[in-house]
């Protein structure tokens, strides 16, 4: 069985369908950007202020980004780091790293107490560290993924919904 469908003024249907397209896109845009903030400030507001690892010089944490593109089609929003130890605390593992030489300020020994704290030379070495996971980037996006999602599908609904009135 064959059929023969006609839809009269589909010019104005074409513009109409683009002129959504165009609509969803820019809803889009605006989720996946409002979803990297959301979860860039998670990160740094739960994850890295205790909840997973404890803040020492506030260097990672303040190191947390994000940043979004467009390649064709594609729209991709991501959060991340660039120091260098952050890929140790979220994945663990055991490594062997080495310790330059340095001085060591002293305040007790052999468990007692110093009237005053003493230099110590320490020497170059190499040591075998075991980091368990803490992992912070994805579980805090795991965490969010619900609210991505409806984020994403509120902006498509409210993108369509716009479009037609």
């Amino acid at each position: 069985m064959t059929g023969k469908v006609e839809v009269i003024g589909s010019e104005n249907l074409q513009r109409f369908i683009a002129g959504r397209s165009v609509a969803i896109v820019g809803a889009m845009r605006g989720a996946i950007l409002a979803s990297v903030i959301a979860l860039a400030a998670k990160v740094k507001d739960e994850k890295l202020s205790g909840q997973v690892l404890k803040t020492r010089t506030g260097r990672l944490r303040r190191s947390i980004n994000y940043k979004t593109s467009e390649a064709g089609d594609v729209l991709t929003g991501t959060v991340g780091t660039n120091v260098e130890y952050a890929r140790r605390h979220e994945f663990g593992g055991t490594f062997d790293e080495q310790v330059r030489a340095h001085m060591r300020t002293c305040r007790q020994v052999f468990g007692h107490q110093l009237r005053a704290p003493i230099q110590v030379s320490v020497r170059a070495h190499a040591r075998h560290v075991v980091l368990p996971e803490r992992s912070f980037l994805r579980s805090a996006f795991t965490e969010s993924l619900p609210g991505i999602q409806a984020r994403m599908e509120n902006a498509i609904k409210e993108a369509v919904n716009g479009a037609g009135s």
